[in-house]
């Protein structure tokens, strides 16, 4: 019932009207208030683990890549130096000791390097397959959950219901709602934490794996110029020198480039997923910004409805014994019948908007999952696949080179189409808004014309009398 709290003054014809009624559609506003900010406490959490969980792998990668050259530099540095000491050996031979038999000997040294090249790509190429099997691996996991809890509507319990005439049905829902976010598990969090943690150890295996296969190249190696040292000695017929010089600088220079480009790698996935994470994160504050601005314009444009409608059922319950009260019975069905309707406009305006934000963000997210898989797959160690550290260092040099310009540009590209995505979204939802304001000012506009008809009735037909209303 309405409490009205009412000052009539007789000669004036005034009275004051306080208490709006239809509590129970206001608390259908109430409640999507209450449940908005649960929603976007979940968002913004499973962001954030998500986040967290690729920041962690990549960081994981980017700890194994480090270990990767730092091997791969200690194991090169120590067969250069092998190969040097023979070097150094030949050069300072005596006279005496046959040219043509030194000169086979070099050739020999030369061509065991070669060999020692293709062990060297075989290791690097092994890890480079297992590495990528294992982000396969863990990137499925990072890509589980985050766009389901995207798809959530809370404008969608208004789909076939009146706010008006059956706001309990749609209060049902949004209990059933909230029981549904507070339902999500977030178990997946562990799982994906626990993914991550397996992931590192097992780049662990992989690089402890690295190091065996290295150490047995060099094994080799050592033990092919163990044997020409003593052809050297015996057949040769030279002497064992003690003293060596660095050589293959080529070679290392390959290993300082991977140690120049290796952090430029690493900080860019950082940037791209901590840029994606913020760019989620702006699509869910920008939603929830959106949310509580269609719940207020709603709850502003029902407020403004309901005290319509309490005016015009006060003018209706104030008249004088002398009106026909059969008359005034039908202009009541027609005023609740009118807001009824008026009920079935607010459920088209929040549909409308409802499809419109659930596709514009559906379409925002499914954008921004499109290629982040592409900077997780981003390999260093491609580079050596069908080349020779040894025997071509120039070629593998230049194909760094190039890595270190594609990486450059697929950020600078990757980074501008986020930021157009966000853009995007922000403008559409603005768009949105603005049909809702409208499609909401139509509805009470409607409603407003049709009271002024209740009201031209109310005197003209049934002969009664405006009363004064003070707000």
């Amino acid at each position: 019932m309405k409490l009205l709290i009412v000052l009539v003054v007789l000669c004036l014809g005034v009275v004051t009207l306080t208490e709006a009624a239809r509590p129970v559609s206001t608390e259908v506003v109430e409640k999507l208030k209450e449940l908005e900010p649960v929603y976007k406490k979940l968002q913004d959490k499973v962001i954030s683990e998500v986040a967290g969980a690729k920041l962690a792998t990549a960081t994981a990668t980017d700890t194994f890549y480090k270990g990767i050259i730092a091997d791969k530099e200690t194991s090169l540095t120590r067969s250069i130096q092998l190969e040097d000491d023979m070097t150094y050996q030949f050069n300072g031979q005596a006279s005496s000791v046959d040219a043509s038999c030194l000169q086979m000997l070099r050739s020999i040294v030369d061509m065991n390097m070669n060999v020692a090249g293709f062990g060297y790509t075989n290791c690097v190429n092994n890890v480079e397959a297992g590495v990528k099997a294992e982000l396969d691996r863990v990137y499925k996991l990072l890509q589980v959950d985050e766009l389901e809890l995207f798809d959530i509507s809370l404008l969608d319990v208004f789909k076939g219901e009146n706010i008006i005439s059956n706001p309990a049905k749609i209060i049902a829902k949004l209990n059933e709602k909230r029981s549904q976010i507070d339902g999500i598990s977030l178990t997946f969090v562990t799982d994906i934490n626990a993914a991550v943690n397996a992931y590192s150890s097992r780049l662990g295996d992989m690089q402890n794996e690295y190091k065996s296969c290295l150490l047995c190249n060099e094994s080799v190696l050592k033990g092919s110029f163990a044997s020409t040292k003593n052809q050297l000695v015996q057949t040769c017929l030279g002497a064992i020198i003690l003293t060596v010089e660095a050589g293959r600088l080529a070679s290392m220079n390959v290993v300082q480039r991977l140690k120049e480009l290796e952090p430029k790698h690493a900080e860019i996935k950082n940037r791209i997923i901590n840029f994606v994470y913020s760019a989620k994160y702006s699509l869910a504050q920008k939603t929830g910004e959106f949310y509580k601005q269609v719940i207020s314009t709603k709850e502003g444009s029902l407020a403004n409805s309901i005290t319509l409608e309490d005016e015009l059922f006060y003018q209706l319950n104030h008249q004088t014994q002398a009106v026909d009260s059969s008359c005034l019975d039908f202009l009541k069905s027609i005023v609740d019948s009118n807001i009824n309707v008026a009920g079935v406009g607010f459920s088209k305006c929040i549909n409308d908007v409802e499809r419109g934000v659930e596709s514009e963000l559906h379409q925002a997210q499914k954008q921004l999952n499109v290629d982040e898989s592409e900077i997780f797959y981003q390999s260093l160690l491609d580079v050596f696949q069908g080349e020779n550290v040894i025997a071509g260092p120039d070629a593998i040099a230049a194909k760094l080179q190039k890595k270190a310009a594609e990486i450059d540009a697929f950020t600078s590209d990757y980074m501008s189409g986020v930021f157009k995505v966000v853009e995007q979204f922000s403008s559409k939802l603005w768009d949105l808004r603005n049909g809702y304001q409208r499609c909401l000012n139509v509805n009470e506009s409607v409603l407003k014309m049709a009271y002024d008809v209740s009201k031209n009735q109310l005197s003209s037909t049934c002969l009664g009398s405006i009363v004064n209303v003070e707000h």
